[in-house]
């Protein structure tokens, strides 16, 4: 029962950072998508800098050309998509690669692992 009422807590208390969240920046993922992520990079993000509030995301596309990085030029929805999302909050911040693979039902599969320049 007290696990229950922990993980309730930390879904609520994830969820309520990703309403305050700004996000900039380059990305292929829907507002939806992002609000997961988020809620996803919350418990990471505690983890890595101690704190419990994701104020901001910026986001980039590595693998993308510089000169597509200006227009609305989209890749392939049924490939896998690497992101790089540097994640700030109380004056900290943490890198992170976030790859999303179609799930062929509309969803997709979201993989996080901590990014360069995150000790």
């Amino acid at each position: 029962m007290a696990l229950r009422r922990a993980i309730a807590v930390l879904t609520l208390f994830a969820l309520s950072a990703c309403a305050t969240t700004r996000f900039s920046g380059i990305s292929q993922t829907s507002p939806k998508l992002r609000e997961d992520t988020i809620a996803m990079l919350q418990p990471f993000f505690l983890a890595k800098s101690g704190c419990s509030k994701i104020s901001e995301v910026k986001a980039d596309i590595p693998s993308l050309p510089p000169f597509m990085k200006n227009s609305s030029v989209s890749v392939f929805p049924d490939k896998p998509l690497g992101e790089r999302w540097l994640v700030m909050g109380c004056g900290t911040q943490a890198s992170f690669d976030v790859e999303f693979t179609p799930d062929g039902k509309g969803g997709a599969f979201i993989n996080v692992k901590l990014g360069p320049g995150s000790p």
